[in-house]
């Protein structure tokens, strides 16, 4: 899977593109539906609904994203699997984002007409609110631990991923099992595909060729499809 393509002058970097994709489609894409469904264009009206929820999906995602990262390379010689990378990302930003949260509610309550009528996050000295606040921060977990996992699976994202050959350069490193998604992302070269077209040839499913191959599934059918299709030209 190409990480580059272009359109004459113009040059789209694959890993760029889903950066944005993620870091910031995806938590609008959150707002708008929390926005609407919990109901608070209601409470504070469009914009200010809009704005609120923007604010609590925006920044707890970037925040998840930063502690992922700080883990991603605190880490590295551990070469922990893309699930613990994301779940202590996201665990540590929950900690970091209660004094946040807590700022924002109450400018809104103060401040926003209607802001009253919020839900109002007071600070967890309470067994309830210490209930509360765990609960929300294992839902936030469980929806960055598994938005992380859908981008790299099906489409090949690469962040957090660990790169075996940095790692061979950067000295020794804790001897673990390689990273199952660790050549999403990567150009496919001529000896990858001479070993993709024996794992074809034997009869292997792509789930199982992109195990072996380190790749994702959809990778792995992409490049069949473009390896048959180029076979199909030459032969007509």
């Amino acid at each position: 899977m190409a990480n580059e393509i272009s359109f004459g002058p113009l040059r789209y970097e694959r890993q760029r593109g889903l950066d944005g994709a993620f870091f910031l489609g995806v938590p609008a894409a959150l707002a708008v539906t929390m926005s609407v469904v919990g109901g608070y264009m209601n409470t504070l009206g469009a914009f200010g609904g809009l704005l609120y929820v923007a604010g609590l999906s925006f920044m707890p995602w970037w925040m998840a994203g930063l502690a992922t990262a700080v883990a991603h390379v605190g880490l590295r010689r551990f070469r922990l699997p893309l699930w613990a990378l994301t779940v202590i990302g996201a665990s540590a930003a929950s900690l970091l984002l209660i004094p946040i949260t807590h700022e924002l509610n109450g400018w809104f309550r103060t401040h926003w007409p209607g802001g009253l009528l919020l839900h109002e996050m007071s600070w967890p000295v309470t067994l309830d609110r210490v209930r509360e606040i765990a609960i929300s921060a294992g839902r936030a977990t469980a929806l960055w631990t598994a938005f992380c996992y859908v981008f790299a699976t099906t489409l090949g994202w690469s962040r957090y991923q660990y790169d075996p050959e940095a790692d061979r350069a950067s000295g020794p490193v804790v001897d673990t099992p390689p990273s199952r998604f660790e050549n999403s992302g990567r150009n496919w070269t001529k000896e990858a595909d001479l070993q993709l077209a024996r794992y074809v040839a034997d009869g292997l499913p792509p789930g199982e060729i992109a195990r072996h191959m380190h790749r994702t599934v959809a990778a792995v059918r992409i490049r069949i499809a473009k390896i048959n299709a180029a076979a199909r030209r030459k032969r007509d």
